[in-house]
């Protein structure tokens, strides 16, 4: 992460226009060979846990399973 700032501003500088709001959202550099800039929101939601399954759901596949269906 030492080269952070530098990665920001060469995106920055290549872009033909900035990044909106680059100092008001944190942001993250997914590894290269070609750097992705997201919004840590974003990123996190993809490199994230999944969400929880229901359990309505996990009883509704026990009662398949239990029936034979799969």
């Amino acid at each position: 992460m030492s080269l952070r700032p530098d990665i920001l501003l060469a995106k920055t500088v290549a872009r033909p226009y900035a990044y909106p709001g680059l100092g008001v959202f944190e942001w993250m550099v997914d590894q290269g060979p070609e750097h992705q800039l997201e919004e840590k929101k974003e990123w996190v939601r993809a490199h994230g846990p999944p969400p929880p399954v229901p359990a309505s759901f996990i009883a509704f596949r026990a009662r398949q399973r239990a029936n034979g269906d799969r």
